[in-house]
């Protein structure tokens, strides 16, 4: 590949100002969090950046050959839209927060040029998250085999002073049935209505708060 990725635990902000010295070789992919950032961009430059500040970061590199969220994407936008040609927007029941815009969406938005833009701008994931907890209190559920952004989402949320919480779903070398119930309980704690006779086929289980807690139905 071209190009490729680094994650680092900084602030974007600061990250920017470390690139300075790199433009229009490397840039912001992705804010995943209040202290953590993704790069990307050429990979002589990447190799220029990790001689730079290897010895007093911490740097991951991303297991990718190319700079996705960069200006590197424009090479493909021929291809990827002829890929996504005949992707149509239809309606959704629920509430759709991108992280291309970190503000929420109508339905209709999501389209071929859309989900393009999504692979050749930055993420905007911290902002996304901000943008759902202003003045609520909302419950994040990462679904995935191990959970990476659940922690950035609980200091998004602990910044923006939001009562909300996160919880993820399965977890590496723990992905069965047990898990995914444990999971379901973090989340019902934290106040997900969950169908626990749906899901166990045994009992309903109340609140702690609710006279009935604890009966089996």
């Amino acid at each position: 590949g071209t190009g490729g990725m680094i994650a680092l635990a900084k602030p974007a902000n600061q990250v920017r100002e470390m690139l300075a010295r790199w433009p229009d070789r490397l840039w912001v992919a992705i804010e995943s969090g209040l202290q953590a950032t993704v790069l990307a961009g050429d990979t002589e430059a990447l190799a220029e950046f990790t001689a730079a500040y290897g010895d007093t970061e911490r740097l991951h590199r991303v297991a990718i050959d190319y700079a996705a969220h960069t200006p590197h994407i424009e090479a493909l936008r021929e291809d990827l839209m002829a890929i996504l040609d005949g992707v149509t927007p239809q309606q959704a029941s629920t509430e759709i927060c991108s992280s291309l815009t970190g503000q929420p969406i109508e339905p209709a938005e999501l389209t071929a040029d859309y989900w393009f833009r999504g692979l050749r701008h930055p993420v905007l994931f911290t902002q996304a998250v901000a943008s759902l907890a202003d003045g609520g209190s909302p419950l994040f559920i990462e679904v995935s085999p191990h959970p990476v952004l659940t922690g950035y989402v609980q200091d998004t949320l602990r910044e923006a002073g939001s009562a909300g919480g996160a919880v993820g779903s399965l977890r590496r070398g723990a992905g069965g049935l047990t898990q995914l119930l444990k999971s379901a309980a973090q989340a019902f704690v934290l106040g997900a209505n969950v169908d626990w006779t749906a899901l166990t086929g045994q009992c309903s289980l109340g609140r702690k708060d609710d006279p009935s807690a604890g009966r089996l139905t």
